[in-house]
């Protein structure tokens, strides 16, 4: 997966990293290894135990499992969390669009 080019963080992400103890390589990490989820206009990546890479320490596994990082269509870090399961309303499966799922293509 290529890694997503931060433009900037913002205040608000600054002042969550911290509190959170979320450091700048966690958040390459991410970035890195997750899984990447379009959700309401943003990009989400997601960081599950099933992505990290099985040389990693298992401390460092411990550490960063379940991060997740919320990213604007821009670049720019929006928010970023811990949280092991990936909560329900991302796990859902994108809409369809117009058509709905059950309606036959239109011939053109």
């Amino acid at each position: 997966m290529p890694t997503q080019t931060l433009v900037r963080l913002t205040p608000y992400a600054t002042r969550r990293m911290q509190q959170r103890a979320i450091s700048h390589a966690a958040l390459d990490a991410v970035l890195r290894w997750g899984t990447r989820i379009e959700q309401n206009g943003a990009t989400v990546f997601f960081l599950g135990r099933r992505h990290l890479p099985a040389d990693l320490a298992p401390a460092d596994a411990e550490r960063l499992e379940g991060t997740t990082v919320v990213v604007a269509r821009d670049g720019t870090l929006i928010t970023t969390f811990r949280c092991r399961r990936l909560p329900s309303r991302m796990r859902r499966r994108p809409r369809l669009g117009p058509r709905g799922p059950h309606q036959e293509p239109q011939a053109a």
